[in-house]
């Protein structure tokens, strides 16, 4: 199935809806998973690599389920992040929503930065006892990326 036939089964755009009543949900996450996964969603934002990989353990485990690619350690996630988060859907500008989880592990809900055309997402995360992450698994619906923005960013795979 190709991507224009994909776009062909989508919700027009002006009838997806856009609030989920994220609202009116109680806050439930631990103090620990809110910390963490306010600092990397903010350091994604500002398109800060350094400040999100220094949340990593040295030995953790990126995943990006929408692109299918696995990284292994902070320093190949520092790098990784220093090129994509400027064009990645997560990345530059993009919006914290919902935060879920314990001291162990959570995730959080994302919308979507404007330069790309990925409405929203989801992040999870594993945490160690010192409250670094040792595994983080992003999953979007990647077919809402242009051929461009998947060319651009396999590109930047390819070249890490």
């Amino acid at each position: 199935m190709t991507i224009i036939s994909t776009k062909k089964m989508r919700t027009p755009e002006d009838k997806f809806p856009t609030d989920f009543k994220e609202s009116s949900i109680t806050v439930t996450s631990s103090l620990k998973i809110r910390s963490i996964s306010s600092q990397l969603q903010n350091a994604f934002a500002a398109g800060d690599a350094k400040a999100a990989s220094s949340l990593f353990s040295y030995d953790a485990v990126y995943e990006d389920m929408a692109l299918r690619i696995q990284l292994l350690g902070r320093a190949e996630i520092e790098h990784y992040l220093s090129m994509v988060l400027s064009k990645a859907p997560f990345g530059k500008d993009s919006k914290l929503r919902h935060i879920v989880g314990n001291n162990l592990g959570g995730g959080f809900e994302w919308i979507g930065s404007p330069i790309t055309g990925v409405k929203f997402g989801i992040t999870a995360l594993e945490l160690d006892s010192n409250g670094k992450i040792t595994r983080l698994t992003s999953v979007y619906d990647g077919r809402q990326l242009s051929e461009d923005e998947v060319e651009a960013l396999n590109y930047l795979l390819a070249n890490r």
